[in-house]
């Protein structure tokens, strides 16, 4: 949800008071650490599961995206702070999606892992469009008519809702179970 007005509110030009004005190009390249980061970042907090477990790195995951969603909100008028809020971005949703995917593995009989990895990504799959038509309504809402750009008040609510929503995931992260009760619920499960 907060990836995809980041390219949108780079283009918007300074004479709106928010926007930094850069190009269709720039505003595209400003998207690249998020990606480059999420392929760095993936195998390491595959180890940082493995120290500290699935579940804190989940957690920790999902409230560096509520932080930095809350701070772009707030700070998101220069390249500087689109660079950071993209690679903070990135780096948290490695962490995030790492950990949710050995979460399932742990959890799920291992007859059923297959379903339950195809069942999270069909899951991402709709929540990210779920997201990116919310974040589009939200900024469209602000959008004079014949304007290219939304006002920055869309841009701000879109970046809050989207912390709101990721903040809901830290408290799911944090109620799930210890890593050994999940352990010791699947040996549970495949015993009966």
């Amino acid at each position: 949800m907060a990836y995809a007005p980041l390219a949108s509110m780079a283009q918007a030009p300074t004479s709106l008071g928010y926007g930094i004005g850069v190009s269709v190009t720039a505003a595209g390249a400003l998207l690249v650490p998020h990606g480059a980061v999420q392929i760095v970042v993936g195998p390491a907090a595959g180890d940082f599961c493995a120290r500290i477990g699935a579940r804190p790195t989940l957690a920790i995951g999902t409230a560096l995206n509520t932080a930095t969603m809350a701070g772009i909100a707030v700070v998101h008028g220069s390249v500087a702070a689109l660079l950071v809020g993209g690679t903070l971005l990135g780096k948290g949703q490695a962490m995030a999606l790492t950990a949710m995917a050995n979460l399932i593995v742990t959890a799920a009989p291992q007859r059923d892992v297959g379903i339950a990895t195809g069942m999270n990504a069909v899951m991402r799959t709709i929540g990210m469009a779920l997201g990116s038509a919310l974040s589009a309504a939200i900024v469209a809402g602000a959008t004079a008519p014949g304007s290219a750009f939304a006002s920055e008040p869309g841009y701000v609510v879109t970046f809050a809702v989207a912390a709101c929503a990721t903040a809901g995931a830290v408290v799911c992260a944090v109620a799930l179970p210890r890593d050994g009760r999940l352990a010791t619920a699947h040996a549970a499960y495949v015993s009966s």
